[in-house]
């Protein structure tokens, strides 16, 4: 069986990602404000700046550091660019679609003069498959070659029931 073709967004991915990563180091985003809080209102008021500053400054960098590590990777290319996703007897294997390049940057409207490419296929044996986990509309395959390497499929491409046969 093989899927329509598809892609996810960056930001639908990126959302997962951050999802992923907040619920495995929740502590790093709910500790430090609460201690820098509890001495505020113990020991210092300057401690409130303290807390402020972990909110609004440190926190954000720190999740920008996570999707810039994991959203960017060559990993994330399996679910944001345009393929397909063939169900073979013991691998997933992904189709890519060809990417069109224009010849010419600066001249975009002229479609007479662009060249095509093609990735490689990714293929993923079922045994790197570790869990499924849906989310709203979406699939989420979570392989065993990294913490955050994750596959995302959405349901609207799926036949019914297609999804626990993959896993089994």
């Amino acid at each position: 069986m093989t899927t329509d073709s598809f892609k996810v967004s960056p930001s639908s991915y990126a959302r997962h990602l951050m999802r992923m990563w907040t619920r495995a180091h929740w502590w790093l985003v709910t500790v430090p404000p609460a201690i820098a809080l509890s001495l505020a209102i113990t020991v210092d008021w300057k401690f409130l700046f303290v807390a402020v500053i972990l909110v609004f400054i440190v926190i954000p960098h720190i999740m920008v550091t996570v999707y810039y590590y994991h959203a960017l990777s060559p990993e994330s290319a399996m679910s944001i660019l345009p393929h397909k996703i063939a169900f073979e007897a013991d691998a997933l294997r992904i189709i890519y679609e060809p990417a069109e390049i224009p010849d010419n940057p600066d001249n975009m409207e002229n479609t007479e003069n662009r060249t095509s490419t093609q990735r490689n296929d990714d293929i993923i044996p079922r045994d790197s498959i570790k869990a499924v986990t849906t989310y709203k509309s979406d699939y989420i395959l979570h392989l065993s070659a990294g913490k955050y390497r994750i596959l995302v499929i959405p349901a609207s491409v799926l036949p019914d029931g297609i999804m626990p046969a993959v896993i089994s």
